[in-house]
């Protein structure tokens, strides 16, 4: 939070022109001065000048919170109220207090979860920066009806996601392709500071288009799923990531990718396409399968353990 304006009281229309010998009276005319001079219109003055220090500073510490381009999502189940948010979820179809959010709010805009569990039971789709309190204090928890039919995803995104985890323990998948929690869009995405908690015939992430640029970095990775956990088919930035048992990433690229500083319970890396550029580096991996890197691609740095019961 921004500090605030000001950090004291402010004195207001008090008079400068004192002269030694002059007497302070309650009221100014008493002692033949002006009443700026009286002792009670000095208190008084400096008692509003403190008011209105504490309105001001009120005021800046919501607008820290509540930002013209920031809508502020809450939910009452863990005891946020509407004076706190923009939208308050009640743990009953979520999805529709969060998608009021995103119609509120523009492209590149801030959506910002307070901490609690949001219980979703329909696809979302949002161009929208979303934003939680913390992995242990925000959740998005997707149902297992909720994917779109066309994509087999829950979330279609297109910007920033940040400081939350993202969850669906179990899918119904009628649908022939695989289900991915999330569906990235558009030129450049990023992904920070999330738990990812796929169901285990699911994964965590796909691009749904090509897409430029993707970046995943400290982040941890929970499934044990079959199949890819990350499904990549642009430039990957994959860096400092923390990945469960299980976890594997596939990586699909077109131009080049970035995985560094990743750890973890035997994970293992699944890379293949045309790379033009590839740097695999200071990882503690169990495997790396590679298919595609051309002769500009490092891999240095990287140990390697045994597999463990």
């Amino acid at each position: 939070m921004a500090d605030r304006p000001l950090s004291g009281p402010l004195p207001a229309d008090l008079p400068e022109d004192w002269t030694s010998g002059q007497t302070i009276a309650p009221a100014g005319a008493d002692v033949g001065l002006s009443e700026q001079h009286g002792y009670n219109y000095l208190m008084a003055a400096v008692n509003r000048a403190q008011q209105a220090v504490n309105t001001i500073n009120e005021g800046f510490d919501a607008i820290s919170v509540k930002q013209a381009n920031r809508v502020v999502v809450g939910t009452s189940t863990a005891g946020w109220t509407e004076d706190d948010c923009d939208f308050l979820c009640d743990g009953t179809d979520d999805h529709v207090e969060i998608q009021a959010a995103i119609e509120a709010s523009k492209e590149g805009d801030e959506i910002y979860f307070l901490s609690g569990t949001y219980m979703i039971d329909a696809p979302l789709e949002a161009k929208q920066n979303l934003i939680g309190s913390g992995t242990k204090e925000t959740m998005l928890n997707f149902g297992q009806n909720c994917y779109s039919s066309d994509t087999c995803v829950s979330l279609t995104m297109s910007g920033t996601i940040e400081n939350m985890t993202i969850a669906c323990t179990t899918i119904d998948n009628s649908s022939e392709k695989d289900y991915y929690m999330i569906g990235f869009k558009g030129d450049s995405n990023h992904v920070s500071k999330v738990r990812l908690w796929p169901p285990s015939d699911g994964g965590s992430i796909t691009c749904l288009e090509q897409v430029n640029y993707l970046s995943i970095t400290k982040c941890r990775l929970c499934s044990v799923a079959n199949k890819p956990d990350i499904n990549a088919n642009c430039f990957l930035v994959f860096c400092e990531n923390y990945l469960e048992v299980g976890t594997s990433i596939q990586c699909y690229c077109y131009s080049g990718c970035v995985i560094s500083g990743n750890s973890g319970y035997n994970p293992t890396f699944y890379i293949s396409g045309t790379i033009d550029y590839g740097a695999i580096s200071n990882n503690h991996l169990s495997s790396i399968d590679i298919d595609g890197m051309s002769g500009n691609s490092i891999i240095s740095g990287n140990t390697f353990m045994s597999n463990r019961e």
